[in-house]
C-alpha cells in the first residue's frame, strides 16, 4: 500500500475461485468508460464525437483532467482531439465529450488508436481507456441538426476558432418547438473576431438540394456597433476551398438580412416569434457547409434546424383576388391588370412571412406565381394591393405542399377572407373583392385616406397614382365615393392574433446591469447615450372620418 496527499493505492492477491490474480485499487477513486469503442471518420476535414463517462465515484471529489494520444502518427494530415467545453470535470456522475478531427487529408487510411486518460489534480488516481477511429474515404449522410443533444458542437459539426470560443449551445429553439440552438455571442466577441461552425463531410449533393435553417438576431441599439455578419459558405472538396453562398448582415438601421427582432442594448435572447427561416439552393457537388460568423461587437445570433435536404421544384400557384373598384362582372373581370403581392405567413406565428410573389391580375382575376422559398406546411395567404386593405385568408390557413400547386380563391363565396373582411361586389354569384381606399397603407380606411383622394380629385390628378381606386387613370368622385363609403363604415384590416409584423421592442431590464469587462460597460453606456440623444420621430396624426367631415363642413361654412 502507498499513498500521497490526494489518494492511496493498495495491491492485494485474490485467489478466490482459482483466479490467482493481483488486484490494485485507488481510494478515493472514480470509474471511467469511453464509448463507442470505434467510429468511422472521413480522411479529410471530418470529425466524430466520443463520450468519456464517469458513472460513479468512491469518496472522490477532486477535479478530473482528461488528455489523449493518437497512434500511429499519420504520414500526411493529422488527427486532433478537442475536449468539448474544456478538458475537466468537477461534479459526478458526469460525461465529457471529445471530438476526433481529421485535419487536411489523413493518410494512410485505416485504424488509429486513441488512448484517453483521466486523472486527479496531482496525477492520481489515473485511468486510461482505448477507442479507435477507422479513417476511410467514405462520407456520411447529409446533416439535419436541431441541437437536441446537450453536447456542443454536435456530432455532425465541429468548430473553427482561436482564442476564446464564442459559439455555444443555448436552450432556446426556433419557434419554441425544439430543445436547443447554436448561439454566436456577438455581444461579447471583439470586432473582427471570426469563428465558424462547420458540418462534417457528406455525400456530394445533386441538383435540387437546399440548405435550410432558422435564425434569430437583434442588432445592438447603437449605430457605432456592428454590423455583425454570418457568411454561409460551401465546399466541393471537403473544405480544402470555400465559396461564399450568401452573406447575411445584422444591421442597426433595420435593413439587415439577419434582423429578426428590433435593436436592444441588452444581450439578445429570442422569443418564439422572433425567428426567421432561410433557404438557399446548394451548388451541385457540395459536400460541406460552413457558417462563418464575423463580429461587429453587436448582438447575439442563434441558429437552429440546419439541414441539407433535397426539395421538390416549386409549382405555380393561383390565388385569384380583385380590388373592389376594379371588379368587372364580365370577362376579364377586372378593369386593370394591376399588380398584387401574395404572402405566405405561418399560422402559429402569423408575423413571420416565409415567402411571397408579386404579379399582375390576369384574365378571370387569376393571380399566378411561384412560392420558391416555402417548405411544406400550413400557411395564411395575405393579399397586398397598393390601395386596398391588407386581406388575410380565412381562419386556420391553407395546406401547402412544395412541388404542388396551391389554389385558393379569395373571390368566390363568403368567408374566404379572415373574418369575411371583403366587400360583396357581385351578389348574383356571391363574389367578393378587397376593400379599397387604404391609400396610406395603415390598415384602416379613414378620413386621412378620403382626404388624400379628395385633394387629388380637386386637382384633377391623372395617371397611375395610388388615389385612383378604379384604375381609369383619373382621380375623381368615383374613387372618392368608394373610400368615403368604406370610411363611413369604419372598415379596418382583420388579422389573426400575432399578425403584426413589427415585433415589439425588447424592454430594457430594470435590474442593475452586471458587466463582465470594462469594455462591455462602455458599450452599454454608449448605446444608452445614443438612444437618449436620438429624437423620437412623431407619427403623422391620423384623421378620423368624423374629423374629416368636420373639416369639410368648416371649409364649406367659410365659403358661404
Amino acid at each position: 500500500m502507498t499513498a500521497n496527499p490526494k489518494a492511496g493505492y493498495a495491491v492485494w492477491y485474490d485467489g478466490r475461485s482459482g483466479t490467482y490474480k493481483n488486484v490494485g485499487s485507488y481510494i478515493p477513486d472514480f470509474g471511467m468508460l469511453a464509448t463507442p469503442s470505434s467510429q468511422t471518420v472521413h480522411q479529410t476535414n471530418d470529425s466524430r464525437n466520443f463520450a468519456i463517462n464517469i458513472p460513479a465515484v468512491k469518496l472522490y471529489t477532486d477535479v478530473t483532467t482528461f488528455s489523449g494520444t493518437i497512434s500511429p502518427t499519420p504520414a500526411t494530415g493529422s488527427i486532433q482531439l478537442e475536449f468539448l467545453g474544456g478538458n475537466t470535470l468537477t461534479s459526478y456522475p458526469n460525461t465529457k465529450y471529445v471530438k476526433a478531427k481529421t485535419v487536411g487529408t489523413v493518410t494512410p487510411t485505416g485504424i488509429y488508436t486513441i488512448v484517453l486518460t483521466g486523472q486527479g489534480s496531482n496525477g492520481t488516481p489515473v485511468h486510461k481507456r482505448t477507442v479507435t477511429v477507422n479513417v476511410t474515404n467514405t462520407v456520411g449522410s447529409t446533416p439535419c441538426e436541431a441541437f437536441t443533444d446537450t453536447k456542443f458542437p454536435p456530432a455532425s459539426m465541429f468548430q473553427e476558432y482561436s482564442g476564446t470560443n464564442y459559439w455555444s449551445r443555448n436552450n432556446v429553439s426556433a419557434y419554441g418547438s425544439g430543445t436547443g440552438s447554436a448561439k454566436f455571442d456577438f455581444y461579447n466577441a471583439t470586432v473582427g473576431n471570426v469563428q465558424s461552425l462547420v458540418t462534417n463531410n457528406f455525400a456530394a449533393v445533386g441538383t435540387g438540394t437546399y440548405l435550410t435553417f432558422d435564425e434569430a438576431y437583434a442588432p445592438y441599439d447603437g449605430s457605432t456597433f456592428g454590423p455583425d455578419t454570418l457568411q454561409v459558405e460551401t465546399s466541393l472538396d471537403f473544405g480544402a476551398t470555400w465559396t461564399t453562398l450568401q452573406t447575411l448582415i445584422g444591421n442597426f438601421a433595420g435593413t439587415g438580412e439577419l434582423n429578426s427582432a428590433p435593436p436592444t442594448t441588452i444581450a439578445f435572447t429570442p422569443v418564439a416569434s422572433q425567428w426567421r427561416p432561410k433557404i438557399y439552393l446548394l451548388p451541385t457537388g457540395t459536400n460541406k457547409v460552413r457558417m462563418k460568423a464575423k463580429s461587429g461587437f453587436g448582438n447575439n445570433l442563434y441558429l437552429d434546424n440546419i439541414c441539407v435536404q433535397s426539395l421538390a421544384t416549386p409549382a405555380q400557384s393561383n390565388i385569384p383576388v380583385i380590388p373592389e373598384a376594379m371588379f368587372n362582372p364580365v370577362s376579364p373581370f377586372h378593369t386593370r391588370n394591376d399588380t398584387v403581392r401574395i404572402y405566405l405567413a405561418r399560422t402559429d406565428f402569423p408575423n413571420i412571412r416565409v415567402d411571397s410573389f408579386k404579379t399582375n391580375i390576369q384574365v378571370n382575376a387569376a393571380v399566378l406565381g411561384t412560392f420558391g422559398l416555402a417548405l411544406s406546411g400550413n400557411y395564411y395567404l395575405i393579399a397586398n394591393h397598393r390601395n386596398s386593405l391588407l386581406t388575410w385568408s380565412k381562419v386556420g390557413g391553407q395546406s401547402y405542399t412544395r412541388g404542388s400547386s396551391l389554389s385558393f380563391n379569395f373571390i368566390v363565396g363568403s368567408g374566404q377572407a379572415y373574418n369575411n373582411n371583403q366587400k360583396l361586389v357581385y351578389p348574383l354569384n356571391n363574389w367578393y373583392g378587397m376593400y379599397q381606399g387604404d391609400v396610406n397603407r395603415d390598415k384602416i380606411i379613414d378620413g386621412t385616406d378620403v382626404g388624400l383622394i379628395d385633394n387629388d380629385a380637386s386637382n384633377f390628378v391623372t395617371g397611375y397614382v395610388v388615389t385612383d381606386l378604379n384604375g381609369d387613370n383619373f382621380v375623381d368622385g368615383t374613387d372618392f365615393l368608394v373610400a368615403d363609403n368604406n370610411a363611413s363604415d369604419f372598415i379596418i384590416a382583420a388579422e389573426p392574433p400575432g399578425a403584426e409584423p413589427l415585433i415589439a421592442a425588447n424592454r430594457e431590464s430594470d435590474a442593475p446591469q452586471v458587466f463582465e469587462t470594462e469594455q462591455h460597460r462602455m458599450k452599454y453606456e454608449a448605446g444608452m447615450k445614443q438612444k437618449s440623444e436620438n429624437p423620437v420621430v412623431q407619427e403623422k396624426k391620423k384623421v378620423s372620418y368624423k374629423e374629416y367631415l368636420e373639416m369639410k363642413r368648416n371649409e364649406y361654412n367659410k365659403i358661404k
